[in-house]
């Protein structure tokens, strides 16, 4: 299993919280580049950044370039387990976004809404399940808009 990021997808660099009273939500472009010849194979992680504790995702569109020269990948986004290892809350399944690239407007879901806010840092993750037919030709990135409130709204 390999593990892919960027400024966000560190503990080190967590996805920013509310700066002033009165904002209801926070919205954040996080981005993961991945080298040129990444074959993506099944159960590697790509960290898209962490949604600080008690706050919970509410809003995602996720965007790729194309991941897979050829047309097998897929994967899953969501929140990762205490290990930081799998994901362990699925927003988004099996999608094929990957494939040739585009985005993708995940509608938000009862998942989003009904799971507590945690009470540490959650990093929010794609999670590869199905291997790339094919290298990379060139780097690429992937990344996603994260729309996150805290659990008191």
């Amino acid at each position: 299993m390999k593990f892919y990021a960027d400024k966000y997808g560190t503990a080190t660099n967590a996805l920013p919280a509310q700066t002033s009273t009165g904002s209801e939500a926070v919205v954040v472009i996080t981005t993961a580049s991945l080298p040129n010849a990444t074959v993506l194979t099944d159960g590697d992680l790509i960290y898209l950044g962490t949604i600080p504790q008690g706050y919970k995702c509410v809003g995602l569109t996720l965007f790729a370039e194309d991941l897979d020269e050829g047309a097998a990948l897929a994967f899953s986004v969501g929140l990762c387990d205490a290990a930081d290892a799998v994901l362990d809350t699925v927003f988004v399944a099996t999608s094929n976004l990957g494939q040739a690239g585009g985005t993708l407007a995940v509608p938000a879901t009862t998942t989003m809404f009904t799971t507590a806010a945690a009470s540490t840092d959650k990093i929010l993750a794609i999670e590869v399940t199905t291997t790339a037919a094919v290298a990379m030709a060139a780097a690429r990135k992937v990344g996603a808009v994260v729309t996150y409130i805290p659990v008191s709204l």
